[in-house]
C-alpha cells in the first residue's frame, strides 16, 4: 500500500496564482503596443430615440482636434449587424438607438483626454421615442415593433414568435401535466421574475485590435471564448477566420459576463483608418447601463 502520493490528497495549487500576486499576468488593459491609440465613443442618453442628424461640421471639428486619428459614425463602416447568437446590433447605432449607452460614434486617439474633447464636439439631434421599460407592456398588441426587420436578422431562435418583440418561445413539459395537478395533494402556481443583475467582476471589458503588417487583425480580449470572438468578428469585418489572431489574456473574474467580443469590431475600424493598434476599455459602470 502506497503511504504517500505526488498529486492525490495534496492541494492543488491555481496556474495563473503566481503571476497575478506578483503583478505579471497580462490583462488586455495592460496591452501596451507601439503607436496604440485609445478608442471611446459617444453613447445615446436615451433609451430609445430616432437618430435625426449627426451634424456633420461637428464631425469635422473633432477630427480636427490634434491628437485625433480618427471619428466614425455608421456611414463609415459596413451595416452588419453582430451579436453572441441572435445578430441583431449595429456596430454603431444606425437611425434609432434602442438602449441608453448605445454607441453613436467613435473616436480613436492619442489619450482619453484628447478623445473626451473630441466626442464633446459632436452634435447629435434625437427625436425621444417613449421607451418600453416592461417586457410584458413589449407584448401588448399595440405596443410598438422594435425591430421591424427582426424576419431577417441571422440566428432567430427556433420556435414560434409570438409577437414581433418576442425574440423567441418556448414550453416545456413532461408527462400528462394535468394527470398530475388532478393527482396532487397540493399545487402551488406563482410567476417568478428575475430582474437584470450584473456579475460584478473587477476587470473591465477590454479589448486590444489591430491589422498587422502580413494583413492578419490582431486582437487581445477578455473573453473566454476566443473561438467564438474570432467567428463573430469576421462576420463583422469581412475577414476570413484564418485571418484573425485571438491572443489569450489574463480575465479578471468573468461570472458569465465575459463571453462576447467586447469591442473588436469597433476597435478593427478605428484601427484600420489610421493603421496603429487601438485599445477600448469599458469603465464598469458601462456594463451594467450598456454594452
Amino acid at each position: 500500500m502506497t503511504s504517500s502520493y505526488e498529486t492525490i490528497g495534496r492541494p492543488v495549487g491555481r496556474a495563473e496564482g503566481p503571476a497575478k500576486v506578483t503583478g505579471k499576468a497580462i490583462f488586455p488593459a495592460d496591452v501596451n503596443l507601439p503607436g496604440i491609440l485609445v478608442g471611446k465613443c459617444l453613447r445615446s442618453p436615451f433609451p430609445y430615440a430616432k437618430i435625426v442628424s449627426i451634424d456633420a461640421d461637428s464631425v469635422a471639428n473633432a477630427r480636427r482636434v490634434p491628437g485625433v486619428h480618427a471619428v466614425l459614425t455608421s456611414d463609415d463602416i459596413p451595416s452588419h449587424l453582430v451579436g453572441r447568437m441572435l445578430r441583431d446590433m449595429p456596430i454603431l447605432a444606425r437611425d434609432v438607438v434602442r438602449f441608453a449607452g448605445q454607441k453613436v460614434v467613435a473616436v480613436a486617439a492619442e489619450d482619453d483626454d484628447i478623445a473626451e474633447v473630441a466626442l464633446n464636439l459632436i452634435q447629435i439631434e434625437y427625436d425621444e421615442l417613449e421607451p418600453i421599460l416592461d417586457p410584458n407592456d413589449s407584448l401588448k398588441p399595440d405596443a410598438p415593433i422594435l425591430h421591424p426587420d427582426f424576419m431577417d436578422y441571422l440566428g432567430i431562435p427556433d420556435g414560434d414568435q409570438v409577437h414581433p418583440n418576442s425574440a423567441g418561445h418556448a414550453s416545456w413539459s413532461n408527462g400528462d401535466v394535468e394527470q398530475g395537478f388532478a393527482k396532487a395533494d397540493l399545487v402551488f402556481e406563482h410567476t417568478f421574475r428575475t430582474n437584470h443583475q450584473h456579475q460584478a467582476y473587477i476587470e473591465p471589458h477590454a479589448s486590444v485590435v489591430y491589422l498587422d503588417n502580413s494583413g492578419r487583425v490582431q486582437t487581445w480580449v477578455n473573453s473566454k471564448m476566443p473561438f467564438q470572438v474570432r467567428q463573430q468578428l469576421s462576420e463583422g469585418i469581412d475577414m476570413p477566420t484564418d485571418q484573425i489572431r485571438v491572443n489569450a489574456t489574463t480575465i479578471g473574474g468573468d461570472f458569465g459576463g465575459k463571453g462576447g467580443f467586447m469591442d473588436t469590431h469597433l476597435g478593427f475600424w478605428l484601427s484600420k483608418a489610421p493603421g496603429r493598434p487601438v485599445r477600448m476599455t469599458m469603465p464598469l459602470y458601462r456594463g451594467i447601463d450598456g454594452w
